[in-house]
């Protein structure tokens, strides 16, 4: 049996601002995500820092 839910999408990102938004339109309602990241810091010739604890939430429905 499969740990992974029926539909997932793994997404890597590129990202160098302190914080990442993006529309909640672009989630689906009523669907479970989870997220984790790692940091790296190029102008301090840093090593990419281990991976965060992974964060889940369920996209409520939205109003819209």
């Amino acid at each position: 049996m499969s740990s992974f839910p029926p539909q997932f999408l793994v997404s890597n990102v590129t990202y160098m601002e302190p914080i990442l938004r993006f529309p909640a339109s672009t989630l689906r309602p009523g669907a479970l995500y989870s997220a984790r990241v790692a940091a790296w810091a190029p102008d301090y010739n840093s090593l990419w820092s281990e991976w965060s604890p992974r964060v889940q939430w369920l996209h409520g429905e939205c109003p819209w």
